[in-house]
């Protein structure tokens, strides 16, 4: 049906069929991503995703990790990290303690 949007698990397709519109995040992503925030924020970081909806060379449309107290980005400087690179940075931070 031309003009309607399409719900797929990856998120919702304009009526191109091309371009994804506001991606779904199942429940299990949130409590992964809540919990990775906070043993960043134990590890004095910070975690922030993109907020960009199309994805360009300098934003992946993913997460960036960088230092509370002095704003240094410590991994995913184009956005680049998804939620298992950002564990895994996280867990060479912390020395493998989780």
């Amino acid at each position: 049906m031309p003009g309607t949007l399409k719900i797929t698990r990856i998120g919702i397709l304009s009526p191109d069929g091309d371009t994804t519109i506001f991606p779904l995040q199942n429940e299990r992503n949130k409590s992964r991503e809540a919990r990775l925030r906070r043993q960043a924020k134990r590890l004095g970081l910070c975690v922030t995703k993109s907020r960009q909806r199309s994805t360009h060379s300098n934003n992946h449309g993913g997460y960036m990790l960088t230092a509370i107290v002095t704003n240094c980005i410590i991994a995913g400087a184009s956005f680049d990290l998804n939620l298992e690179n950002l564990e895994t940075v996280l867990d060479r931070v912390s020395g493998g303690n989780g």
